[in-house]
């Protein structure tokens, strides 16, 4: 039994290593993270959780730039609208891996946060792309 929780905590580890290492922006703070830990998903999920907050606050920086960089007007407003639009996209996106019949606990600790990470930094990219059309 234990060869087997220490299997299953490698194979989440090396998941989660791996999806930040191909993330869009790499997060030295989340290896870390993983590697200090316990290898249990509720570690896993602390530290993928950890790295979402982080892109947030990124996502968040991004848009007061973009949004203050525009006039009054119709591409203000439309901007607005969109990110409205997207919030809701962004809550609802890669809810299926709550699923744990389907997923197990790899589905809510890791591939959960990870996807919302990578919607997350898509839309950075995103607004960045907006930013450098303004100027």
């Amino acid at each position: 039994m234990h060869r087997l929780f220490t299997l299953a905590s490698l194979s989440v580890s090396s998941l989660l290593l791996g999806l930040s290492a191909t993330s869009a922006k790499a997060d030295s703070y989340l290896d870390k993270c993983i590697a200090a830990g316990s290898g249990s998903s509720s570690h896993h999920y602390k530290c993928a959780t950890e790295f979402m907050a982080r892109e947030d606050k990124a996502l968040n920086q991004t848009w007061r730039r973009v949004y203050g960089s525009l006039d009054d007007g119709i591409a203000k407003t439309a901007l607005l609208e969109e990110q409205r639009a997207w919030i809701k996209y962004k809550d609802a996106s890669c809810e299926l891996y709550e699923d744990s019949a389907q997923f197990g606990s790899i589905g809510w600790s890791v591939s959960r946060p990870m996807c919302k990470i990578k919607v997350i930094q898509q839309r950075i990219r995103e607004l960045e792309g907006y930013y450098k059309a303004i100027r």
